[in-house]
């Protein structure tokens, strides 16, 4: 069966409806395929000089988009664009049809080349988009008006489509062999420093991270990597962002907020204790956990500032005021979801702005601690705990980009951090950190080689 069916895409691409519209017109074509054609079509992710990977397998809900049409020239915190969406097939619910997708850098100026395929800011329509939601799969192909007049778009596509091959690429071949990482000295000079600051009320949080760099043997396949980490951690947004040479990946618990026309869903999700071996060692550390005063105390400044920031554009915000326990594979977070009701039609980038990076991933107060880590890191952040996500007038989904990693020159950077407050200790801290590399490593734990 073909990806695209040829002759509806070009009745849809040469109808006589195109001259009644004029301006920033984006024109979708919809198509429904089989799962076995949405499989296929991951390999475009191999192929592809640019992609975008998205899914929730809690919600059975995957998208990937390849290629740029074009991006969104906007400020951040003036995102309401005028795009007229022209579409075939009207009866898709608007809810699950992705336009923009991409994301935002972690605001520091980078300070190497690391990141340099990635913009601070960039949000793309992509050209071809497949999708998958509750078991049923599209084809989406966007165009623009001045598309109208290139001929040669349908064939184009179709031969892009058609060449795709089927392939049985294993990335559990692959040797992985660690270059550098973060030790501990250097890590318990970080803590003190943010523990002398923390002391003298400068700051009251401040997150700070890790890197570790390993080399691979032999090329890796996104497409393993990716399904791999939805088998494991099914309740995190796995991503890939594949721009040039580089491509940034990861699983992420970290909901920064979902948008579904004025209802917004966000969370609180800070304070971590490794998983136990049963049920009742679960309970245990849960309670450890939850009963922990200085994770409480880190919990809840995450928790207030979230709160402070909706009170300002919302008129209803509802959450337990007794904190949850989220179970991932290998670790316990403290966790507080919440809901809230927009008063009105304030772009989704303004609240944005002001919640994100939130003292989850940066501390407390913002700036402060943005100085902090800017002087503590000898590292680039990058797109590591920075923004990833989609969005279109009325819908989105936006998380924040942590047990993550970039693969760039056959070369692995992975990043983890965690939150230092009054009481924390380097040790305990350097051990969470560990924990939250497993996610990236795990994938390939049978296959380090430490050349340390």
């Amino acid at each position: 069966m073909p990806f695209l069916n040829k002759d509806n895409f070009t009745d849809f691409f040469t109808g006589s409806f195109k001259n009644q519209f004029t301006g920033n017109t984006i024109f979708q074509y919809i198509q429904s395929i089989d799962k076995d054609i949405f499989e296929r079509g991951l390999n475009l992710l191999t192929t592809s000089s640019d992609h975008f990977y998205w899914s929730y397998p809690f919600s059975n809900f995957t998208f990937f988009g390849i290629d740029e049409l074009t991006d969104l020239q906007l400020e951040l915190n003036n995102t309401d664009y005028n795009y007229n969406i022209v579409r075939n097939d009207r009866s898709i619910d608007n809810s699950i049809i992705p336009l923009f997708i991409g994301g935002l850098k972690f605001p520091l100026e980078d300070k190497s080349n690391l990141w340099q395929d990635f913009k601070s800011s960039h949000w793309f329509i992509p050209r071809i988009l497949f999708l998958n939601n509750n078991f049923k799969s599209y084809l989406i192909i966007n165009f623009t008006e001045k598309d109208l007049s290139n001929k040669d778009l349908v064939s184009d596509i179709d031969k892009l489509l058609q060449e795709v091959k089927i392939t049985t690429e294993n990335f559990s071949n692959y040797e992985l062999s660690i270059l550098d990482s973060s030790s501990f000295e250097e890590w318990k000079q970080s803590v003190n420093k943010s523990l002398e600051l923390i002391s003298t009320g400068s700051i009251l949080k401040v997150v700070i991270a890790r890197k570790l760099t390993a080399l691979f043997s032999t090329s890796q396949s996104i497409v393993g990597i990716v399904k791999t980490l939805e088998e494991q951690y099914p309740e995190c947004y796995t991503f890939s962002y594949k721009r040039s040479n580089s491509i940034f990946f990861g699983s992420t618990p970290e909901k920064l907020l979902n948008v579904n026309k004025d209802i917004i869903e966000t969370e609180a999700l800070a304070g971590s204790i490794k998983r136990g071996k049963d049920f009742w060692e679960d309970e245990i550390l849960s309670s450890q956990l939850i009963n922990n005063p200085k994770d409480i105390e880190e919990h809840k400044s995450v928790l207030d500032f979230i709160t402070t920031i909706l009170r300002e554009y919302c008129i209803e915000i509802n959450y337990e005021k007794k904190p949850l326990i989220k179970k991932l594979k290998n670790i316990l977070h403290i966790w507080t979801p919440i809901i809230a009701k927009l008063k009105d039609e304030k772009s989704i980038f303004q609240i944005i702005e002001k919640i994100y990076p939130t003292p989850a991933v940066c501390g407390f107060p913002k700036e402060k601690a943005l100085t902090v880590i800017d002087e503590l890191e000898n590292f680039d952040r990058g797109m590591y705990a920075g923004l990833i996500g989609w969005f279109n007038k009325s819908y989105g989904e936006f998380a924040v980009a942590i047990r993550s990693a970039l693969i760039k020159d056959k070369k692995l950077h992975a990043f983890a951090g965690c939150g230092i407050v009054n009481g924390s200790t380097a040790e305990s801290e350097f051990l969470e950190t560990e924990l939250k590399f497993k996610p990236i490593l795990s994938l390939f734990e049978n296959e380090i080689i430490s050349q340390s």
